[in-house]
């Protein structure tokens, strides 16, 4: 139930286009989609990286100039589910 209000939020609260963007088998991710029932969220799954306003992605590091930041925060990354 939370998986589907966050992307209730999204959707309605922000009117935003929601693109799933993956380098996985995209007939999975949509069929993972309808089986959380969220896909209705979803304008299109692909793996072509359309241009866009804002990314949310679960392994990217925002690069704000300052490369000596950014190489420290790349030395240091981890993925959210071993913190």
């Amino acid at each position: 139930a939370l998986l589907y209000k966050n992307f209730y939020f999204f959707y309605e609260f922000l009117e935003i286009t929601i693109i799933l963007f993956t380098t996985r088998n995209s007939k999975q991710a949509t069929e993972w989609l309808q089986k959380n029932k969220i896909d209705k969220y979803f304008k299109n799954v692909t793996n072509i990286k359309y241009p866009a306003y804002i990314y949310i992605d679960d392994r990217s590091i925002k690069f704000d100039g300052d490369y000596d930041k950014t190489l420290e925060e790349i030395k240091n990354f981890t993925v959210h589910w071993k913190k």
